[in-house]
C-alpha cells in the first residue's frame, strides 16, 4: 500500500496488494474492488479523526473547527485511491476553546503549554456571520471596523465606544494555522503510521466480510 503527502494523505494500494485481494475474492463478482474501496474510505475517515486528535493533544483548537477544515476525497470502484487533506482555510482565535473577553482585552490559550495569553486592546465582535477577535493598534490605521465600533470597541470591551480624537483602526487576529502542527516530523509520522495500520486492518476486515457474505455465513 502507498501512503504519502504533506498536510494531506493519499492512499492507494500497491499492485501486489491488489493482486492478493483479487485472489482472495476471485469467486466474488466485483469483490476485490468493493473491498478495496470500502477499506480506503473507512481509513480516510479514521485519518481525519487522527489528524484532529493530533492537533488537540498540544493545542486548544475546537474539534468542530478542525473537522470543517479537513477534506476527504473518497475512492470509488473506478478510482481506487483517496485523499484526506487540510484545506488551509483560516482558523480564527474564536475557534480556540476558552477564548474570552476581559476588561483589558481578549485572553486566548492556543498552545496548551503556554497558558492563557492576553491580547491588549482587543475585543470580540461579529464580522458578518463570524465572531472574531479584533484589536485596536495604537497608531497605524487598519481596516474599517472602527466605523462600526469606534476606536475603543463596543461597551464592555475595555474602552469607550466612539471616543473622539483617535486615528487608530481595527484589525482582526487569525490563529496560528494547524498545518504547522501536522508538518512537525513526529506528528506527521504518527499520522502516517496510524493510516497504514488502519488500512491494513480494514482491508482484512472487508475481505473477510465479503467472503462470509458470499458463503452465506452472515
Amino acid at each position: 500500500m502507498t501512503i504519502y503527502g504533506n498536510n494531506s494523505l493519499n492512499i492507494k494500494l500497491d499492485e501486489s496488494d491488489v493482486k492478493a485481494v483479487a485472489y482472495a475474492l476471485k469467486d466474488v463478482k466485483n469483490g476485490a474492488s468493493t473491498a478495496i474501496m470500502r477499506a480506503i474510505n473507512k481509513s480516510l475517515t479514521g485519518i481525519k479523526t487522527d489528524m484532529v486528535k493530533t492537533v488537540r493533544k498540544t493545542h486548544n483548537y475546537k474539534a468542530s473547527a478542525l473537522r470543517k477544515r479537513i477534506k476527504v476525497s473518497k475512492a470509488n470502484k473506478a478510482s481506487l485511491s483517496g485523499t484526506t487533506s487540510s484545506t488551509g482555510k483560516t482558523i480564527h482565535l474564536t475557534d480556540v476553546a476558552g477564548t474570552s473577553q476581559t476588561k483589558k482585552g481578549v485572553k486566548v490559550n492556543v498552545k496548551k503549554s503556554t497558558g492563557r495569553q492576553l491580547i491588549p486592546r482587543s475585543f470580540l465582535a461579529m464580522s458578518g456571520s463570524k465572531k472574531m477577535v479584533l484589536r485596536r493598534p495604537s497608531k497605524k490605521g487598519y481596516g474599517g471596523y472602527d466605523e462600526m465600533y469606534g476606536r475603543y470597541g463596543p461597551p464592555g470591551s475595555g474602552g469607550t465606544l466612539g471616543k473622539r480624537g483617535g486615528s487608530a483602526r481595527l484589525m482582526w487576529f487569525p490563529a496560528p494555522q494547524r498545518e504547522h502542527v501536522y508538518a512537525e516530523p513526529e506528528a506527521w509520522e504518527k499520522i502516517e503510521d496510524g493510516a497504514g495500520e488502519r488500512l491494513e486492518k480494514e482491508l482484512a476486515h472487508q475481505v473477510q466480510h465479503i467472503l462470509n457474505k458470499h458463503k452465506g455465513l452472515i
